[in-house]
């Protein structure tokens, strides 16, 4: 690769090349004498003088060569330490100018200029490594421009003449402030620079482990529980579905992954049983379940997932119970109501940003039932330093005095109430 030195070295060859190739062509003979310059268009010919006659280079443009730019990995890591060290690839373009003393003159130097640049479309290293160490050096050389590593960088440098429009050259030429003269407009690609800071390397790769083996198509239908009833803790789930493989199979709930029991898992059905307590970060509401297929893969070899069925919504149930605490009755128009407070024991826990609900129906009235819905505090009443809670304090009041069927509502999914004789009848609180 090339170092920094490599831009001028490019505008150096190109120099030297139509140098050596006016001098072989004894251009001096024809014309006089003859110069070839890099210099800005606007100091070429000082205000009010004649024109010399004179070839001019001016890089006016550099810009990322798109071939180059995705060329390496990535060479930084997450911590943003260099990994490698990807080279800066640009194209540079150039305006080459003729300027005349006499008539024709300009006309000459161009013609022998766009030949040569024609000529070398691809620079060979020989000759790179040649004009970058003259001997003896011109005047005013600059010694380190063969240190540049021009000649020895991956791509060899190719000069290819670009066609612009009329307007564009007249905008180029009115933003360099100078006096339009015969130009034609080259692409010199690619120069390859290359960072000198030092970097982290990778290792390289100790060993490789290929498999192949079909994968599961997995699906799920339906999900139901083995006894028909609402799922709670404690519960069996029944999926329903396709393309199941008995061995390495997990079930995901909500933000809890469980592993079936062995013999749970059939081609078409995976059983999973939701334990009583439920298991940390399960939680009551509506969860996504998912079945999922793990290989075991790597030296050692260790589980990934493989395969993964679509998502089913179902519908985890609270167990609650309920023990009222501090109720007392007052008089309030005439009516005697209760307030107090209803302890309300759940499972699965609860977390401060779920919402929980308690609802009391009347229970065998006399004449027509009576309902109330009471919401728990803010936070659900824990403390800031805990995350769950497995019971909840729920403020009631205004409730006339009776036996009332208690539920609990926690993220819209609500506690199952038992039936006897065909009709609801617990669980009961007295109020």
């Amino acid at each position: 690769m090339s170092n920094a030195l490599a831009i001028s070295a490019v505008t150096a060859l190109l120099k030297r090349l139509l140098e050596d190739a006016l001098a072989e062509a004894d251009v001096v003979s024809l014309i006089g004498s003859v110069n070839v310059s890099a210099l800005p268009p606007d100091r070429v010919t000082p205000p009010n003088q004649a024109d010399p006659n004179q070839l001019n280079l001016f890089l006016y443009q550099t810009v990322p060569n798109a071939g180059w730019s995705n060329a390496r990995w990535p060479t930084r890591d997450s911590d943003g330490a260099r990994t490698g060290s990807a080279p800066l690839a640009l194209n540079l373009r150039y305006l080459v100018t003729a300027y005349g003393a006499a008539a024709y003159a300009s006309e000459i130097l161009l013609g022998h200029a766009m030949r040569t640049l024609h000529e070398y479309s691809a620079i060979p290293r020989e000759l790179v490594q040649k004009l970058l160490n003259p001997a003896p050096a011109p005047a005013g050389w600059i010694a380190d421009l063969g240190k540049s590593g021009l000649a020895e960088q991956v791509e060899q440098i190719k000069i290819t003449p670009e066609s612009i429009s009329t307007e564009e050259m007249s905008r180029l030429w009115g933003a360099l402030q100078a006096k339009y003269r015969t130009t034609a407009v080259y692409l010199v690609s690619v120069v390859l620079i290359e960072s000198g800071k030092a970097f982290k390397p990778a290792l390289p790769v100790a060993g490789r482990i290929a498999r192949a083996s079909a994968l599961p198509v997995l699906a799920i239908r339906s999900i139901e529980t083995a006894d028909g009833q609402p799922p709670i803790a404690g519960s069996t789930l029944r999926i329903v579905g396709s393309g199941f493989v008995a061995g390495n199979t997990e079930v995901r709930i909500g933000e809890v992954r469980l592993t079936p029991a062995v013999g749970a898992v059939r081609a078409n059905e995976v059983q999973v049983q939701i334990s009583d307590p439920p298991p940390a970060g399960l939680r009551a509401g509506i969860l996504a379940v998912q079945v999922s297929q793990t290989t075991d893969l790597g030296n050692p070899p260790a589980p990934h997932r493989t395969a993964e069925s679509n998502v089913m919504p179902v519908v985890l149930h609270p167990s609650a119970t309920f023990t009222p605490q501090n109720i007392v009755t007052e008089n309030v128009n005439g009516i005697t109501v209760a307030k107090g407070r209803v302890r309300v024991t759940l499972k699965p826990a609860v977390t401060r940003n779920q919402t929980v609900q308690l609802l009391l129906n009347e229970f065998q009235p006399a004449n027509t039932a009576r309902g109330y819905a009471f919401n728990a505090a803010a936070g659900n009443g824990i403390p800031a330093n805990q995350t769950e809670a497995g019971a909840v304090d729920i403020e009631i009041k205004g409730v006339v005095p009776a036996q009332y069927l208690a539920r609990v509502r926690v993220d819209g999914a609500e506690s199952l109430l038992g039936m006897a004789g065909g009709e609801y009848a617990s669980p009961l609180v007295t109020i």
